[in-house]
């Protein structure tokens, strides 16, 4: 039972994700400095975004423009952001300081080297403590 509810909430759960934050983003202001700077890196490709994990899921929405690939975590969590980040057009490496990441890295730098944009968190497995 409970793996039918996992594969139940996968098939709904990234996509009313995906359309509800499409509805309240739209209503966010960003500020970004050197807009310039990063739309000539991330058009040019082979640039890469690092944030934290508090922002992944709006910058995800925000760097929809510049479609390229994202490390996400090989953990059943993890499936839900890969499932996110494919419905806004982003490849996925899967992959943690836990599992396979060494693996995902290379994956990642190969990617990167064929001028696709990456994504990755920069503060670690679970975020800093709040």
């Amino acid at each position: 039972m409970a793996d039918l509810l996992y594969r139940a909430s996968l098939a709904v759960a990234p996509r009313l994700y995906v359309t509800l934050s499409r509805l309240w983003f739209a209503t966010c202001r960003l500020d970004v400095e050197n807009p310039d700077v990063i739309r000539q890196v991330m058009t040019d490709g082979g640039g890469i975004a690092v944030f934290w994990h508090y922002s992944f899921l709006y910058i995800f929405h925000h760097m929809r423009r510049y479609p390229g690939v994202v490390m996400v975590s090989a953990s059943r969590d993890g499936e839900y952001i890969a499932r996110v980040a494919a419905l806004l057009g982003f490849r996925t490496v899967r992959g943690s300081s836990h599992r396979r990441g060494p693996r995902a890295l290379r994956e990642l730098v190969r990617h990167v080297r064929r001028g696709r944009n990456a994504g990755v968190v920069g503060d670690g497995s679970q975020g800093p403590p709040r």
